[in-house]
């Protein structure tokens, strides 16, 4: 008599841009009585993922293979921690998306019953859900050993992986990135708003 287990999904906080446009750790930002960082990693442990991982050069995150390869070589750094401990998919988002909501997370990775697609919304390659296999670690690794810089992005891979694109309700803005410091000042306004 076997016993089902419920498979793993991941959340992944990509947090190791060197925030270069905003001139200080985007990851560090006070946002409602948090820091970006931490909001993110609550946003994803309230979605139910378990465990949540940070990827970036910080205290207790996973650290790059691929140091200066961008997004793609935190994906590959959560793909390898996926495949060495059971995870069955991942659910990325970026530390600079404060407006993300709880149902936009959750439409990309149906919790509890894993894709076997990449998937994310149509002109935003984060948030992305990303199953863990062998088959996507071989593309996100094919796909850092490019020198073309263009070659590793994260749309991409998604588009490598025939991802499946979900349609953006822009106006909503919750995929709206935070870039510069003018961003961030016009989305501290709104919410006092």
């Amino acid at each position: 008599m076997s016993t089902a287990t419920t498979p793993i999904i991941a959340g992944v906080v990509l947090a190791g841009g060197q925030s270069r446009r905003m001139g200080h750790d985007k990851a560090t930002l006070p946002f409602h009585g948090n820091t970006l960082l931490e909001h993110t990693q609550q946003l994803l442990s309230h979605c139910g993922f378990d465990p949540v991982l940070v990827c970036g050069n910080r205290p207790d995150a996973l650290r790059d293979r691929h140091t200066g390869r961008g997004p793609l070589a935190g994906l590959d750094s959560a793909l390898q921690y996926g495949l060495a401990h059971g995870i069955a998919g991942l659910l990325l988002v970026p530390v600079d998306m404060p407006l993300l909501d709880r149902n936009s997370v959750l439409a990309l990775s149906q919790t509890g019953q894993p894709q076997q697609r990449v998937t994310h919304y149509q002109g935003h390659p984060l948030p992305m859900y990303c199953p863990v296999t062998a088959a996507t670690a071989r593309l996100c690794e094919q796909l850092l050993q490019d020198d073309n810089p263009r070659q590793r992005a994260l749309h991409v891979f998604a588009h490598a992986a025939r991802a499946l694109t979900l349609a953006a309700d822009t106006a909503a803005r919750t995929l709206d990135n935070i870039n510069t410091p003018d961003d961030w000042q016009q989305l501290l306004a709104a919410q006092q708003d």
